[in-house]
């Protein structure tokens, strides 16, 4: 009989990351999984759970918290936990004062501390609060663990956003098109403008996109006939996308805060087991490695752009990239799996 692990999350179950995590917890574990949101096709980490329920409603709502709350002891009074497993200090902090005592494990996807500027031991009687009570604390690359306190360093681990590892062959498409990829959590700050401009410069390049439709930008760009949108899907899905039909994938993000400046995008190790360049912009930190590795193109100054220079690079670039196979294998999702495991 498998010990069990509470997951709580403020997610539907669609989240990539938060589906890997879930695959492979259920390997050694019964997962009793707690999330927001409605069930629906997409909520693909459902199907590898033992139980699971999501709240209607949003994590934003005191409503919405106060039901999780009064789930979370329900779950609590009728099952002994290995441990629980929280994604996000912001969700963490309503649940703090119930699972003290408990074993939990906290999973930071999007930092709410890097996302008000705070790194390292600024604000530091909260982060005392919020970062010393967990066992285990996740980060998703070497970067963000540098930005903890020195205290919470101690019991952290890095776990990188990187796809599950399967041998993809690259289509080499037509050099006179661009296809660009633009996936995950679309926003206007996040990609929408930039396609949106570059769209306007060429009839040669086309966009397709998929995932969570953040605004109304975005979602009058979709209406664009040179964009093609295909929902929310799964990750597996995605690759096969960028295998057969990607010349780029789109990793743009504003320089607004550190959290952004940080970014450690998952798209970037898509990029590399696909064998995709991604575009990237140089303010964020991240940029360097694939500048240094080769894995993609590198915009300089994402507030200046001469798209039809750009367009014209991209074109002339876009089969020259370099991939090698142990660095691929190197950032697979199989490579941490244990390490996730005995956490």
């Amino acid at each position: 009989m498998k010990n069990k692990i509470l997951y709580l999350c403020a997610n539907d179950g669609s989240d990539t990351r938060v589906s890997k995590e879930i695959e492979t917890l259920s390997k050694s574990f019964d997962i009793f999984y707690l999330g927001v949101g409605k069930k629906s096709d997409l909520s693909f980490s459902l199907e590898q759970t033992h139980t699971n329920k999501l709240i209607t409603g949003s994590h934003k709502s005191l409503k919405t918290i106060l039901i999780l709350i009064i789930n979370v002891l329900r779950l609590l009074s009728k099952n002994k936990f290995e441990k629980i497993h929280v994604v996000d200090e912001q969700f963490y902090i309503f649940f703090l004062p119930f699972l003290l005592g408990q074993k939990v494990v906290l999973d930071i996807f999007d930092s709410f501390f890097l996302k008000l500027n705070l790194p390292n031991n600024k604000f530091y009687v909260g982060k005392k609060i919020v970062y010393g009570f967990p066992k285990k604390i996740i980060v998703t690359d070497e970067n963000r663990f540098g930005l903890l306190p020195k205290f919470a360093q101690k019991k952290a681990v890095v776990i990188p956003n990187v796809p599950k590892y399967q041998k993809y062959v690259k289509k080499i498409n037509d050099n006179r098109k661009l296809t660009i990829c633009y996936f995950g959590s679309l926003h206007k700050d996040r990609g929408t403008l930039f396609l949106n401009e570059l769209l306007s410069y060429s009839d040669e390049v086309r966009v397709i996109a998929a995932g969570w439709l953040m605004d109304d930008y975005t979602k009058n760009f979709i209406k664009n006939n040179k964009v093609e949108y295909l929902g929310v899907m799964r990750q597996q899905q995605i690759n096969e996308i960028l295998t057969n039909n990607g010349d780029y994938l789109l990793a743009l993000y504003p320089v607004s805060n550190i959290n952004n400046i940080y970014a450690s995008p998952n798209k970037i190790y898509d990029g590399l087991q696909t064998q995709t360049p991604v575009i990237i912009n140089s303010e964020i930190i991240v940029s360097s490695f694939v500048k240094e590795n080769n894995f993609g193109f590198v915009i300089e100054n994402s507030t200046d752009v001469n798209f039809e220079e750009l367009i014209y690079e991209l074109k002339k670039l876009k089969n020259t990239y370099n991939f090698d196979p142990g660095i691929i294998k190197k950032y697979s999702w199989e490579m941490y799996e244990e390490k996730l495991i005995q956490l």
